[in-house]
């Protein structure tokens, strides 16, 4: 019986934030906006035999996840897995364990030389604090 080695991966994850239905006319206030969906990026630590394995893990794992709630306007909130982006093998050294400080995913961001670091931190990750709002769960925000 051959046992495959298990290696940790950091599979990032892309849930998707949809608000469904028209508010409570009460519950509308400045910080509201119509057109808005929101995007979460999450990354997990797996461990698995290869990248696949991994990939089919998170996914197991994502669905999980996926819930519907309502918000601080009364409007459903679904929240549901859009894809695995990528897979991240955790760089361990041969009889090393994860501790504090062990990379577990690591991406590079392509952006122009002559394009102000603030602009393009604003457009690579473009949520408002005021829209993070509209995504609170009802339940846990009074």
């Amino acid at each position: 019986m051959t046992h495959e080695t298990k290696e940790w991966y950091g599979v990032k994850l892309l849930f998707t934030y949809t608000l469904v239905g028209e508010p409570i006319p009460a519950l509308v206030d400045a910080l509201f906006e119509p057109d808005v969906r929101a995007y979460e990026e999450s990354i997990v630590l797996l461990q698995a035999e290869s990248a696949d394995r991994a990939y089919e893990l998170a996914d197991q794992w994502a669905k999980q996840r996926e819930t519907d709630y309502s918000n601080t306007y009364g409007q459903q909130v679904l929240v549901r897995l859009y894809d695995a982006l990528d897979c991240y093998q955790v760089d361990l050294e041969e009889g090393q364990t994860l501790v504090s400080g062990v990379e577990v995913y690591s991406t590079i961001i392509e952006g122009k030389a002559s394009q102000e670091l603030t602009t393009f931190i604003d457009q690579a990750f473009p949520i408002q604090p005021g829209h993070k709002h509209m995504f609170l769960n009802r339940r846990f925000n009074g």
